[in-house]
């Protein structure tokens, strides 16, 4: 469907077929989210997302054009229907993070933003190892782009201990970003369900590694 469709974080997955998958994938999350929480919410947590830019944005700008896959691959499930087969997940209560950037030491270079990530700490093991690759689904807890004032929210955090890192990337343009080779800054933070989370996080785009 989509040729030119982006490899790789934050506009999309880690291979072309999987940035495929989540273009399907990502639409049933928005449809479910209606249902759940309302089209404003949705709408908010879906724009604040730091992860998938372009996978979402793609699926709001050609929503019925995915619909009609979707409904021609039997994809999405109707009220009272039953099915069988399927593995049902039910999810923790969850909290938020609300944060404020402080960028010290000069102004960010121009075309920079930054990207706000949660993830749960990695354990001993993977500690020893110094694992690498791709971050197991578990671990993410969410991500959002820092708005121009310094300020972002992660909505729909599983009650936890997390690693919270601020990186920067690059933008391009129509939505498109790019990672930037640069240190980040992160910190220790505990997010508790249904409550919010406030922080405070220092970044220096001089530091070096």
């Amino acid at each position: 469907m989509y040729p030119d469709a982006p490899v790789g974080l934050p506009e999309g997955a880690e291979t072309a077929y999987s940035t495929d998958g989540h273009l399907v994938d990502c639409y049933l999350e928005i449809q479910a989210d209606r249902q759940l929480m309302g089209p404003e919410r949705t709408q908010t947590i879906i724009k604040n997302k730091g992860h998938y830019t372009w996978i979402y944005k793609t699926i709001l700008q050609d929503e019925s054009r995915i619909a009609t896959v979707v409904a021609a691959h039997r994809s999405e499930m109707r009220l009272g229907e039953k099915i069988a087969g399927v593995r049902i997940i039910v999810s923790q209560p969850n909290g938020r993070i609300r944060g404020l950037v402080q960028v010290v030491g000069g102004a960010l270079p121009d075309g920079w933003r930054l990207q706000a990530l949660a993830m749960r700490p990695v354990n001993a093991d993977e500690s020893k190892a110094g694992a690498r690759g791709i971050v197991p689904i578990d671990r993410m807890g969410g991500s959002a782009i820092v708005d121009e004032k310094g300020r972002f929210v992660i909505e729909a955090v599983p009650a936890g201990e997390y690693d919270l890192f601020v990186n920067p990337i690059r933008f391009f343009g129509e939505g498109r970003w790019s990672s930037v080779n640069s240190p980040g800054a992160n910190q220790r933070v505990t997010v508790r369900e249904n409550d919010e989370t406030s922080v405070t996080i220092t970044f220096d785009p001089n530091r070096k590694n």
